[in-house]
Order: C-alpha cells, then sequence, then structure tokens
C-alpha cells in the first residue's frame, strides 16, 4: 500500500476495519489491546495500528491513556442511536422465553446473529436456587462459543459456516478451555441433530443447550439457549430439553414469519 493512502482506500481495508470494530465489541468495557487485535484479525502489526488509529480519529473507538487498550468511541454509540432497536424482536420473543424460563427454572438466553458474532438481547434468569449467568445482555461472542452460538453457526451453508469459524479461530480461546477443534466438533454434532451443545467448555461446571429459531424466508438469525448447571442439561433431562426447544422453536418460528415477513437474514 502507498504510504499516502487511506487504509480505508479499498473494500477489503474497509472488511478489515469492520473486524476490528467486531472484535473491540467483543471485548465489551476491557478493550483490546493492538497486539491482541493484530492477531486475532491476521493482520501485520503495522496495518493494524494504522486502521486503528483512523479509527480513533474519527470517534469510533478511544484508547485509553494508561492501558493504551481500545474500546468502542462516542461516535459509535451516536450511530447507533440511529440504528433500529431490536425491541421488537425482543418483545415477539419473550412469550417463548417465559415458556421456557416457566417449565425449566433455568437461565434462558436470547441471542441475535449479527455477522460472525452472536449477541445476547435478553436474558431470563433463573428461577432454580442455581443461577448460570454466562453472559450479559448486549454480551457479544464470536459465532461458535455458547450453545446457541454453535447452533447459528450450524444453521449457516457450509461455506458460510467455514468462513466464520476461521475468522473466529483466533478468539476461542478466550473463552475458557474452548479449542478450534472443540467448536468443530460440536458443530458437527449440532448439524446432525439440530441442537448445539456447550458442556463445561467455558465455565466449568455449567453447560447449555440452544436451538436456532427456523427461519422460512432465509437463514436463521435468532437462536434461544437454556443453561444451568450440567447434571441440569446433559443426563436425565436431555431428552426433556430437546422435545421442549423444538416445540417452542417451531411455534417461535411461525410467530417470527408472520410478525418479521420481508426478514430474510
Amino acid at each position: 500500500m502507498d504510504s499516502r493512502q487511506s487504509p480505508f482506500s479499498g473494500a477489503q481495508s474497509l472488511g478489515r476495519a469492520m473486524l476490528l470494530l467486531r472484535l473491540i465489541a467483543r471485548s465489551g468495557a476491557a478493550g483490546a489491546s493492538m497486539a491482541e487485535l493484530a492477531a486475532s484479525a491476521d493482520l501485520p502489526r503495522p496495518t493494524a495500528h494504522r486502521m486503528l488509529k483512523m479509527l480513533v480519529a474519527e470517534g469510533m473507538l478511544e484508547q485509553e491513556p494508561q492501558t493504551r487498550r481500545y474500546r468502542m468511541g462516542p461516535l459509535a454509540f451516536e450511530l447507533g442511536l440511529l440504528a433500529p432497536s431490536p425491541t421488537p424482536l425482543i418483545s415477539a420473543c419473550r412469550g417463548t422465553l417465559k415458556t421456557i424460563a416457566a417449565e425449566t427454572e433455568d437461565t434462558i438466553y436470547l441471542t441475535m446473529r449479527s455477522g460472525i458474532d452472536g449477541v445476547c438481547i435478553d436474558r431470563i434468569e433463573a428461577s432454580h436456587a442455581i443461577r448460570a449467568l454466562t453472559i450479559d445482555i448486549g454480551g457479544r461472542r464470536p459465532l461458535g462459543v455458547g450453545a446457541t452460538g454453535i447452533a447459528l453457526l450450524a444453521a449457516l451453508p457450509p461455506g458460510e459456516a467455514e468462513a466464520a469459524l476461521m475468522r473466529n479461530a483466533a478468539d476461542f480461546k478466550r473463552y475458557g478451555r474452548l479449542t478450534e477443534q472443540n467448536v468443530r466438533e460440536n458443530l458437527e454434532e449440532a448439524r446432525q441433530t439440530g441442537f448445539g451443545y456447550s458442556v463445561e467448555r467455558i465455565t466449568p461446571g455449567v453447560s447449555g443447550i440452544g436451538i436456532a429459531i427456523p427461519n422460512p424466508n432465509g437463514t436463521p438469525y435468532v437462536g434461544i439457549s437454556v443453561a444451568s448447571i450440567t447434571a441440569r442439561i446433559v443426563g436425565e433431562r436431555q431428552a426433556v430439553l430437546e422435545a421442549l426447544l423444538e416445540r417452542e422453536a417451531a411455534s417461535l418460528a411461525i410467530h417470527l414469519a408472520q410478525t418479521f415477513p420481508s426478514r430474510t437474514t
């Protein structure tokens, strides 16, 4: 690249910049270092530094003076105010979440696919004495992480799923004991059974089962998961949870298709 050119001079550079933004969004309030971002995005450090510097200059990012870590900036917030709210989708799914929560007494998560990530957009905490709170509302994870992340990844066309998996592979190690091989094993299981399982992959003693909500108009874009201590997810309750999720997913799919008939992804 000519040193006089902007790092945003082509579609490829724009794609890389968007990837950096997604990676930083995943990091939440803790932010991410330039070295971490360069490694996860598979970018040379000088290239990552130029792009990060440009994003800071534009206000999309800010850099913490002491730690030098990057996090989302004020322009990201300002632009987000103009984006469509997921509230109608949350409202449309809330009844299903309540039904599953009432029948299981466990923690229920609603996750929306966002490119190669999954974003938690709603949660109902367990009424059971032991609660599994593994991600907050607004939390973002790579597809392949967590039960719903596996289910949504398995719902993608094979080529698209492989591209997402390869792009996310470098980040898997940030989530407990998760490895690319683990994700591939879970992905194959999900393709065969229709359910995403995360059995103590991220938090010791905690497991989850997830399902992607079918989308008659295109690729599934939302999924639901149940999380609890492992004994409540696998074993005696497993078949009951699978039947419950399958039933509620089929019902919700019809409701979403009627409520959002033009949504294809």
